[in-house]
C-alpha cells in the first residue's frame, strides 16, 4: 500500500457518492419577458460572456465603486451588463424602466446566469406563487 493509498479515507468499494446535482439536466433555454411593449429573450450564455457578465456585475457593485459613480454611469454599466445576455434590448429601455423593474430584471438574469430558472419545472418558475412580479405563462 502506498502513502497516499494509506490517507485516502475508508470507502466501501461497492458505496457509489451521492449524486448532489445533475448539471446535465440544466439544459439552458431562453427566458422570455416584456418591457415597455416589447418581448424579449434572456438568452443562454458562453463561459465568456457570463465573465463579461461578472465584470460588469463587479462594476456596479463591487465595494470598490461604492458612491463613486454617477447615475448616467450606472445605467450605462447596468446596459452593458443586460445586453450580454439580451441582445434586443436597447439603452432606452433601461432609461425608461422604473426601480421595480430594473429589480424584476436583474432577478431573472441573476437566476439565468446561476441556473436557478432552470432547476424547476419551468412552469413553476412563471407562476405567481413562485413570484408575483410574473404572470404565469399558459
Amino acid at each position: 500500500m502506498s502513502f497516499f493509498e494509506k490517507l485516502r479515507p475508508a470507502r466501501s468499494a461497492a458505496k457509489e457518492s451521492e449524486l448532489i446535482a445533475d448539471l446535465d439536466a440544466m439544459i439552458a433555454e431562453p427566458i422570455a419577458f416584456r418591457l415597455h411593449g416589447k418581448n424579449h429573450e434572456i438568452l443562454p450564455i458562453s463561459t465568456k460572456d457570463f465573465l463579461k457578465f461578472s465584470i460588469e456585475y463587479e462594476k456596479i457593485f463591487g465595494d470598490k465603486n461604492k458612491g463613486g459613480m454617477t447615475p448616467e454611469q450606472v445605467v450605462e454599466r447596468c446596459y452593458r451588463m443586460f445586453k450580454t445576455l439580451i441582445p434586443t434590448i436597447s439603452k432606452n429601455d433601461i432609461d425608461n424602466m422604473n426601480q421595480a423593474q430594473v429589480g424584476a430584471l436583474f432577478s431573472l438574469v441573476v437566476d439565468m446566469v446561476t441556473g436557478k430558472a432552470h432547476v424547476s419545472d419551468p412552469k413553476d418558475y412563471t407562476t405567481q406563487k413562485k413570484n408575483p412580479m410574473l404572470r404565469a405563462q399558459g
